[in-house]
């Protein structure tokens, strides 16, 4: 049985984008169009990896990331987060609020697949 991945983000371009790659590799993915409907989504499903956009309206990746950490069963889920911004401080507030890898837009499909092998390979 594959994986299942959530992929987070409130661009249906870059789900799609992200969710044809990932399934390319084998992933089984589902999607959500913010950070209220991916936490809907973890009390329903299981996942072995989350991807979320960290600039998304009402709950940015960073809040998701904080909320998922704190939801029983998902404290050790690998998260990766998704942005624009590029500084260390970017980075580092992803880290610091439970990201296991931060990567920078756009990402490289091939990029996204590596890590996804790498991080969902730890739930083993």
């Amino acid at each position: 049985m594959s994986k299942r991945i959530l992929i987070v983000d409130d661009s249906l371009v870059v789900l799609a984008m992200h969710k044809y790659a990932l399934e390319t590799a084998g992933y089984q993915c589902a999607t959500a169009e913010n950070g209220y409907l991916a936490l809907e989504l973890l009390f329903k499903e299981c996942f072995a990896l989350i991807v979320a956009d960290v600039n998304m309206p009402r709950m940015d990746g960073y809040e998701l990331a904080r909320r998922i950490r704190k939801t029983s069963g998902y404290e050790f889920v690998p998260i990766i987060l998704i942005s624009s911004g590029e500084g260390p401080q970017d980075r580092a507030k992803g880290i610091a609020s439970g990201a296991n890898l931060y990567m920078r837009k756009p990402v490289e499909p091939a990029k996204l697949i590596a890590n996804a092998h790498m991080l969902a390979a730890q739930r083993d």
